[in-house]
C-alpha cells in the first residue's frame, strides 16, 4: 500500500492520494512504538524472576546461536506432553518430570523446544515462556 501510494503520488503530483496512504502509517506508528516499550518493560520484570527460579535464561537470538531447533511443543500442547511423560517416567527420572510438569501446570505460557546443542551435537530440550519469549531449563535427552 505504501509503495503504491508513493508511485501514484510521484506520477500525479497534484493528487491527494498521499493523504490516504500516509494516515494509516501515522496512526499505527505511535501504537507500535508504545507496544515495543511495553514489551521491553515486561521483559525486564519477567527475566529476573525466571533467572531466580530456573537459572540461566536465554533470549530468542541467544538460543538460536547456541542451539538448533528441531521440534516445538506449544504451551497448549505441552501440558498434555508433560502429563504423558510423567506417567511413563522411570523412578529415577520422576523428580525431573515432576518439576517440569508442575512448571507447565502453574504457568500456561510455558512450552518446550527440542534442540541440538551446536557445540557438541547433544540433543535435549529447553522450556520457553511465551510473551515475552525466553528460553530456560536446558536438559539433555
Amino acid at each position: 500500500m505504501w509503495l503504491g501510494g508513493v508511485i501514484v503520488t510521484a506520477i500525479l503530483p497534484f493528487s491527494k492520494f498521499h493523504l490516504l496512504w500516509i494516515f494509516p502509517i501515522g496512526a499505527v506508528a505511535p501504537y507500535a512504538i508504545m507496544q515495543r516499550r511495553f514489551d521491553k518493560g515486561i521483559a525486564g520484570l519477567i527475566r529476573p524472576q525466571l533467572e531466580k527460579t530456573y537459572g540461566d535464561v536465554l533470549t530468542h537470538a541467544e538460543m538460536r546461536r547456541l542451539y538448533k531447533v528441531y521440534e516445538v511443543q506449544t504451551p497448549k500442547h505441552f501440558v498434555g506432553v508433560a502429563e504423558r511423560r510423567l506417567a511413563n517416567a522411570k523412578l529415577n527420572d520422576i523428580t525431573q518430570w515432576i518439576d517440569v510438569w508442575s512448571a507447565a501446570a502453574q504457568d500456561p505460557d510455558i512450552g518446550e523446544v527440542s534442540v541440538i546443542r551446536r557445540t557438541d551435537k547433544v540433543r535435549g530440550w529447553l522450556l520457553f515462556k511465551d510473551q515475552p519469549r525466553f528460553y530456560f531449563s536446558w536438559r539433555p535427552d
